[in-house]
């Protein structure tokens, strides 16, 4: 149970320090990132996790876009905090899955997600909307 524990504060850890590493360089796209944080968890349940993420790797020139995108495979890249493959992407890996890791790694992928629309909300200010 204590394991289970750990891996949720790692990834709240971890989407805490996302949104706070974006706000510190890309303070005036803010608003955009929050609109971006708040939809992404219903782009998921609405379109699967496959289309969800090629939707991020299509908009890459956009800040928000990107650096979500690379926040996502960074936490999916590493095993235990170690690079697992050294070209690591995520939108590669989705369509060699079983259809029960496609399943794990949906949930995984959304409650990740949801943890940054939390903190997105959260910590981009209100004048920003």
């Amino acid at each position: 149970m204590s394991n289970i524990k750990e891996v949720h504060n790692k990834r709240m850890q971890y989407a805490y320090d996302s949104v706070k590493g974006f706000i510190e360089s890309h303070k005036e796209d803010g608003k955009e990132y929050r609109s971006l944080a708040r939809s992404f968890p219903a782009l998921i349940k609405a379109n699967g996790l496959g289309a969800a993420v090629l939707y991020l790797k299509g908009r890459e020139e956009k800040n928000a876009h990107h650096a979500l995108y690379r926040r996502l495979n960074e936490w999916y890249g590493k095993k235990d905090g170690k690079q697992v493959a050294r070209d690591f992407e995520l939108y590669c890996k989705i369509p060699c899955m079983s259809s029960e890791e496609y399943r794990i790694f949906t949930r995984e992928v959304l409650e990740l997600s949801i943890w940054i629309k939390r903190f997105a909300e959260g910590m981009i200010t209100s004048e920003l909307q």
